[in-house]
């Protein structure tokens, strides 16, 4: 099964906003468009699309939806972003130096902001993953549209990187990632921010 991940569209927002769980619309227009998006991924057509429930992950679903004509949209709370607790909506540089330099230290298990730690959102999107992947109707090639943190997790546990690592690993707005999971076999990384 090929897994294609995409990050959502670019976020209407200030710079320096931390939003993990904030529900954000995405900018007018879109940016970048949906048409480009479905182009650079012609090569996997889905045979499902998932999103977040978010709407900055949604609504890129539905455009890429109508841009390729692709199947309804199937909504997965699992797909959510890292919550960020109590920094949620904050600007970073409001934040107080300490608490973020305390999560800097232990990025994988810390949470100063009460929220979510990286090992919760791991724990989280391979659990998803592994329940798409083993559904007795699995597809060929899923489409979920999705946040940079739950891409990045994946990354981390298909390949077996530290999720230190791959929380460093660029991702542009729509960029998209492919990878291929067979039962048994080594999960393979097709492309990643293309």
């Amino acid at each position: 099964m090929d897994f294609i991940l995409i990050r959502h569209a670019r976020p209407a927002m200030t710079a320096g906003l931390c939003y993990g769980r904030t529900d954000l619309p995405l900018e007018d227009p879109m940016d970048p468009h949906p048409s480009a998006i479905v182009e650079k991924l012609s090569a996997h057509p889905p045979h499902r699309l998932l999103a977040s429930p978010l709407q900055r992950s949604h609504l890129t679903a539905q455009a890429i939806a109508q841009a390729a004509e692709l199947p309804p949209i199937e909504i997965d709370a699992q797909l959510m972003e890292l919550d960020f607790g109590t920094w949620e909506g904050c600007q970073w540089d409001d934040i107080p130096r300490a608490e973020v330099d305390r999560w800097a230290r232990d990025l994988v298990h810390g949470n100063p902001h009460g929220g979510e730690s990286a090992a919760d959102l791991l724990a989280r999107v391979t659990a998803w993953a592994d329940a798409v992947a083993s559904a007795p109707a699995s597809a060929s090639c899923v489409w979920a549209v999705t946040h940079a943190g739950c891409m990045r997790a994946l990354a981390a546990y298909w390949l077996q990187c530290p999720l230190a690592e791959t929380l460093q690993w660029p991702l542009q707005w729509g960029g998209a990632c492919g990878f291929r999971v067979q039962p048994g076999g080594v999960p393979v990384l097709l492309f990643w921010n293309r």
